[in-house]
C-alpha cells in the first residue's frame, strides 16, 4: 500500500476562461516551499433538545476553498499570479526606438539624448533598462536601473548598487534603450478579473485534487537579512473536483532559477541607493471576499475589493533619514530590485512603490550590534504619476525579465 508523499505532489496552475470551470491543457507547474491550498466546510449541529439527552443530526454547509502558497521568488516562476493580483496584464515597456542623438556619459552616469523625450517613451524610476546599437560594446551589455528621469536625462545604477559601468560615447550610432522584460501594475481603469485552477496532484497514490474558481487573494514578499527570498499568495476559491488521474494534462515545466537573495540587488528610497535597510516586506492585498446563496454549497463567486499595500521593514539607525521621513510625513518613493546573479545583465524582478508613507520608527537599545529602528510603510496610489512622469499612477508596480 502506498502513502502519498510531499516530493511525488505536483502543483499546476491554469487560467481559467470561465469562472470556475477547468481547462485541462495548459498551464504550468509551480516549485513551492508549501501549498496548502485546500477544502474545508462549514459543519452544523442540532440544537434540539431530545429526551434521550444526545445529538444526532449534524450537516455540513458551504464549502470553501482556500489557503496559501508559498515559494522562492523567482524571475518568471508566478508572474502568472502577480498579474492576476494587480489586475493588469505584464506587457512590454517602453523603449525609444531606434536614436541617433543618444549619448552615454561616465561622468554622470547617464544616458542623454538631443532630441525626442524619455518621459514621451515612457520610462520611470526604478525601471531595468538596456541599450543596444552602441559602438562601446559594454555600454550594450550591462543591464542598469533607473534612478531618475528626465526628457533627455537618464541616471543609471549597476544592477549591484555600484555607480553604473559605461564607457563616454557621443551620440551619432543607431540606438535603442529598452526596459527589460515585461511589467505590471495596478491601473486605475480596465482591471482583469482572473480565475485559475490549482491541481495537487498526488502521483504516488493517483489522487488529483483540481480546485476552481481559485484567485490569489495577496502577495507576501519577504526580504531576510539573509537567505532566499520568498514570496505567499493567499487563495480563495470555490469547489474541489476530484479524479484519479491528473486532471491538468499537459503543464509546462515550472520556473526555477538560481533564487533571489537580500544580498543581491538594490534598494532605493527617493531614487538613491539606500544600505541601511536590515531586512522588508511588502504585502499587496486584493481584499476578496465570498459568499453563500441558498440552494447551493459552495460560493457562486470571489469577489474582488480595493487593492491595499503595505510593508514593514527594520533599518539600521545610521542618520536621521528614516526618523524624519516618519517624522515629517514625507512621502517616498521605494524601488526593490533583486538579481539572480552577478553577472553583468542578470534575470530579475523589481518591485516599486512610488508614493509611500512611512508609518512609524521606533528604536531598540542594544549595547552591540547597531541601534535598529522599526516601522511600517503603506503604499498608495501616485495620482500625481502616469504618462509623461517618472513614475506609474499606481499603488505598486512589478517588472520581471522573464515574464511570459
Amino acid at each position: 500500500m502506498a502513502f502519498a508523499s510531499g516530493a511525488f505532489k505536483k502543483l499546476a496552475i491554469n487560467e481559467e476562461v470561465t469562472f470556475g470551470t477547468l481547462v485541462a491543457a495548459g498551464g504550468i507547474y509551480l516549485d513551492r516551499i508549501e501549498s496548502t491550498v485546500d477544502l474545508t466546510k462549514d459543519a452544523y449541529r442540532s440544537a434540539a433538545i431530545r429526551t434521550d439527552q444526545q445529538k444526532t443530526i449534524s450537516r455540513h454547509g458551504m464549502q470553501k476553498v482556500g489557503g496559501p502558497i508559498r515559494g522562492e521568488l523567482n524571475p518568471g516562476a508566478y508572474s502568472r499570479f502577480m498579474q492576476a493580483l494587480l489586475r493588469r496584464d505584464f506587457a512590454t515597456g517602453a523603449t525609444t526606438g531606434a536614436q541617433t542623438t543618444i549619448s552615454a556619459d561616465n561622468t554622470t552616469h547617464t544616458f542623454n539624448r538631443s532630441a525626442g523625450s524619455f518621459l514621451t517613451n515612457g520610462f520611470k524610476v526604478g525601471r531595468v533598462v538596456q541599450a543596444s546599437g552602441f559602438v562601446a560594446s559594454g555600454n550594450n551589455t550591462r543591464r542598469f536601473l533607473v534612478t531618475s528621469v528626465t526628457a533627455t536625462v537618464m541616471g543609471l545604477l549597476n544592477l549591484d548598487g555600484s555607480t553604473a559601468t559605461l564607457t563616454t560615447e557621443a551620440a551619432g550610432a543607431t540606438v535603442t534603450i529598452t526596459e527589460v522584460g515585461k511589467t505590471t501594475y495596478v491601473p486605475s481603469s480596465g482591471h482583469t478579473d482572473k480565475s485559475f485552477s490549482i491541481e495537487s496532484f498526488y502521483s504516488d497514490i493517483n489522487q488529483s485534487e483540481a480546485l476552481v474558481g481559485c484567485k490569489p487573494t495577496s502577495m507576501d514578499i519577504t526580504v531576510p537579512t539573509t537567505g532566499l527570498d520568498t514570496v505567499e499568495f493567499s487563495v480563495l476559491g470555490q469547489k474541489l473536483l476530484r479524479n484519479t488521474s491528473a486532471q491538468l494534462t499537459t503543464p509546462s515545466a515550472a520556473i526555477g532559477g538560481n533564487g533571489l537573495a537580500s544580498a543581491n540587488g538594490v534598494i532605493l528610497i527617493q531614487g538613491a541607493s539606500i544600505g541601511i535597510i536590515n531586512s522588508l516586506s511588502m504585502k499587496i492585498d486584493g481584499q476578496h471576499a465570498v459568499d453563500g446563496v441558498v440552494g447551493s454549497n459552495f460560493t457562486p463567486f470571489v469577489w474582488p475589493g480595493p487593492i491595499v499595500g503595505t510593508g514593514n521593514f527594520t533599518a539600521f539607525f545610521q542618520d536621521a533619514v528614516m526618523r524624519d521621513y516618519f517624522a515629517d510625513e514625507t512621502e517616498v518613493a521605494i524601488t526593490l530590485l533583486l538579481t539572480a546573479s552577478n553577472v553583468a545583465a542578470p534575470e530579475f524582478l523589481a518591485f516599486t512603490a512610488s508614493r509611500v508613507k512611512v508609518n512609524g520608527f521606533t528604536k531598540d537599545d542594544k549595547e552591540t550590534g547597531g541601534i535598529k529602528g522599526s516601522g511600517t510603510l503603506e503604499f498608495l496610489r501616485n495620482t500625481a504619476g502616469g504618462s509623461g512622469t517618472s513614475s506609474d499612477d499606481s499603488t505598486f508596480t512589478v517588472q520581471d525579465s522573464l515574464a511570459p
